[in-house]
């Protein structure tokens, strides 16, 4: 494995037993989540283990873990030297990583219906939509690992407004994708005429490649679940579903 690869896989590794050991504090013991195989619209199967009991949502985690699998294998390139190519290989392994990562998330959220994995299911989220935003701008900006960092570390806390409302989460996600969609890469021709910009082609490819096949995942593990979410009925109460942007009551 390439060092860039070993780096990239180890900051997602990093990264996501910070959010496993935050999950298990106990911080986020108040936020809302659906726990239930009630809440998905597959009717789960007698007979099945638990984590293929709804053999559709399975599948999709199963695309997240070979989606992941196929962009770290991928080779990288980019213009100029090795120190380039090492950083294009960051860049894709880091993103390659979050999906080999949140498969099993999924998967184990389904598999034992509990509220931490719940919560590490939709925290886990955020950062996927947040990694192609922070990659072109660092494509754009020039390579600042602080950059990086400060992109993710918004992404990761955003997830706190689940804290201060039922629908903190779904605000959370909608925000960060319409950012990912008004963040386009750059065309080649503007690309062309700025220097720091010569590697927005090779970045079109990969990254929004990527980050469009986790989009369809998303959403299709979205339409599995249930749309209904159990609202309660009083006036300073409210839920919301976790797969859907909705307005609360």
């Amino acid at each position: 494995m390439k060092a860039a690869s070993g780096r990239a896989l180890l900051h997602v590794a990093l990264a996501s037993c910070l959010c496993v050991a935050a999950v298990r504090s106990g911080v986020f013991d108040s936020v809302f989540v659906q726990v239930g195989r009630e809440h998905y619209a597959e009717a789960p199967l007698a007979g099945l283990p638990a984590f293929l009991a709804m053999p559709f949502n399975s599948l999709v985690n199963l695309a997240y873990v070979l989606l992941g699998a196929y962009w770290l294998q991928s080779e990288a390139s980019a213009p100029g030297g090795p120190a380039e190519v090492q950083r294009a290989r960051y860049l894709k392994d880091v993103f390659a990583g979050m999906a080999l990562v949140y498969g099993p998330v999924q998967w184990l959220r389904i598999a034992t219906q509990t509220r931490a994995a719940a919560v590490l299911d939709q925290w886990l989220t955020l950062p996927i939509f947040a990694w192609p935003v922070a990659w072109c701008l660092c494509l754009d900006w020039g390579w600042k690992p602080w950059l990086l960092l400060a992109v993710e570390g918004l992404s990761l806390s955003s997830y706190g407004l689940a804290l201060l409302h039922p629908c903190g989460f779904e605000l959370a996600l909608g925000v960060h994708m319409a950012t990912a969609w008004a963040r386009p890469c750059a065309p080649r021709g503007a690309a062309a005429a700025r220097p720091r910009q010569s590697t927005w082609p090779w970045a079109c490819s990969p990254a929004w490649a990527l980050w469009s096949s986790s989009c369809v995942t998303i959403s299709l593990r979205g339409g599995l679940s249930s749309s209904g979410s159990r609202a309660t009925s009083g006036p300073k109460s409210a839920t919301c579903s976790s797969s859907t942007l909705r307005s609360c009551s």
